[in-house]
């Protein structure tokens, strides 16, 4: 009768223990611009996140940065992504955390 009782609790916890910072993106992504030019602004919310590669617009934009990848991140570093020439809609990153995709109105 106890196990019964214990059984929904049990199924929570594991439901809960399946949720990781796999899931979350290691950055906060903000479009700005400076004298007309797009400027995607990349800052890491966690300690050791890697930025392997990135792509703007699918591909159809280059976006040109001053640094070399893979790009190490501290907590609260920041990296510009300069998008002459485009209308930013979209930045997808691929990091050690995983892949993500950002999308601006």
């Amino acid at each position: 009768m106890n196990f019964l009782k214990l059984l929904p609790i049990t199924a929570i916890g594991l439901l809960a223990s399946g949720c990781n910072e796999a899931d979350t993106s290691p950055f906060d992504v903000n479009l700005g611009s400076i004298q007309g030019v797009p400027i995607i602004y990349v800052q890491s919310t966690v300690d050791d996140a890697i930025l392997n590669s990135f792509k703007v617009n699918r591909g159809n934009c280059r976006g040109s940065i001053i640094y070399q990848m893979p790009a190490t991140f501290t907590y609260g570093a920041e990296l510009k992504i300069y998008a002459h020439g485009c209308n930013v809609r979209e930045l997808h990153v691929d990091t050690n955390k995983g892949s993500f995709t950002y999308t601006f109105p």
